[in-house]
């Protein structure tokens, strides 16, 4: 799978260290190419790490097959993890390739 990562790292209110949630969750998806807005504006999935409850990430230009996931918090890791193996095994028994 193609996942794409955006960060909020401008706004005031970031409670959330972004980079480390990325890592948690990059981490986790090893086997997966996971890319930034700079390298393509197409990827499966969009992870948009905000830091904060206020997501203020321009990412109306990013196209996702699967849409985009916010992580605003450290409690978002599991649940954006859970989500990615869904779509993932969705997308095994769908075979998009």
């Amino acid at each position: 799978m193609r996942i794409g990562s955006i960060f909020c790292t401008e706004c005031k209110n970031i409670h959330t260290d972004v980079h480390k949630a990325f890592s948690a969750i990059r981490g986790h998806f090893r086997e997966d190419t996971f890319i930034t807005a700079e390298d393509s504006c197409e990827a499966d999935l969009w992870l948009l790490i905000c830091g904060c409850t206020n997501p203020c990430i321009e990412h109306g230009h990013l196209k996702g097959k699967f849409g985009k996931l916010f992580v605003m918090s450290e409690s978002d890791i599991p649940k954006a993890i859970h989500m990615i193996e869904l779509l993932k095994e969705d997308r095994e028994a769908i075979d998009f390739n």
